[in-house]
């Protein structure tokens, strides 16, 4: 597998960057509202300029993580086998400041005639002056058994936390059905032109959201704890213009089978223009909406980020 080096820019715009003019004593109160009293914060404790940038961004992108994209979790490039990877990442700073990072990230597919069946985990903890502000975890499993050359049946087992918007654990297990489909370029010689994917399947959801703050007192219809039905649907469209650019947009939608009202979008897309062989532009646009988010959470978030991607083959 080639190795790749990402250098990039991340835009966020949403309930993040609602913030007053005065930024210094909003973060100051909102800190000492929501982890004061856990994690022993001062609200006259100040934050140098340019760390102050980096944790916002941080404490920003950690909302995004509400919905997951599991799509970006298949390989399909695997041969048949198992095959497993762990990863650590720690990282120390030390000045002005105390800054610990730490990341676990592990894999495991498991691939045989029958189908193929993948486990993704990752943890990641970080804090500056001993102060934690990021605690989350995801785990995600999944059996997929091909029905026909165009058609299979998937299994799924999901569980996350992330301790900054208050979700103390959702837990998923569903399953559905996966429809493939393609149109082929009508030069034999140019790669695939569009190819499509379609889901559709249920999920059982549990969703337990703290509320001790007043800032969040969890899901405005179900408290702060959610059982719920819901179904879970999908579609993956992918264009391949020319060996240049590649575009593929992966959209979900989950709508709670007895509240229609109650649905969630999440919307990521993709484009990459390949400069040359090794050097490739990438473009993402993510789109996420709640109609019911927790309280004093916005309904939609949008994050655009741009980067270039270095191949060595």
């Amino acid at each position: 597998m080639p190795t790749r080096i990402n250098i990039g820019l991340l835009l966020i715009i949403g309930s993040s960057l609602s913030f007053p003019p005065k930024m210094d004593t909003m973060i100051a109160e909102h800190m000492k509202l929501r982890i004061m009293d856990k994690y022993i914060l001062k609200p006259t404790q100040q934050i140098k300029p340019l760390p102050r940038l980096l944790f916002i961004l941080i404490l920003i992108s950690g909302q995004l993580l509400g919905q997951v994209n599991t799509e970006s979790m298949r390989k399909a490039e695997l041969q048949q086998g198992t095959h497993f990877s762990l990863g650590i990442n720690l990282a120390y700073m030390e000045g002005n400041s105390q800054i610990f990072q730490s990341r676990l990230k592990g894999r495991l597919d498991y691939i045989q005639a029958w189908g193929r069946l993948f486990l993704v985990a990752n943890q990641k903890v970080s804090s500056k002056d001993e102060i934690i502000y990021i605690n989350q975890g995801f785990a995600h499993l999944r059996a997929i058994k091909p029905l026909s050359s165009t058609m299979d049946v998937e299994f799924f087992l999901q569980q996350e936390y992330n301790e900054f918007i208050s979700l103390k654990s959702r837990m998923l297990a569903g399953s559905g059905i996966r429809f493939n489909s393609q149109t082929l370029a009508r030069d034999i010689d140019q790669p695939q032109n569009f190819s499509s994917i379609v889901g559709l399947g249920f999920m059982y959801e549990r969703e337990a959201i703290g509320n001790d703050s007043d800032i969040f007192s969890g899901d405005p219809v179900h408290g702060s704890l959610a059982k719920l039905l819901r179904s879970t649907n999908y579609l993956v469209l992918r264009w391949t213009f020319s060996d240049v650019a590649i575009l593929q947009s992966t959209s979900y939608y989950q709508v709670d089978v007895k509240r229609f009202a109650d649905y969630r979008i999440l919307s990521n897309s993709q484009l990459n223009l390949n400069l040359t062989q090794n050097l490739v532009i990438n473009l993402n646009l993510n789109f996420r909406y709640d109609s019911e988010p927790p309280a004093h959470i916005q309904d939609k978030d949008l994050e655009f980020s741009q980067g270039l991607s270095y191949y060595f083959k």
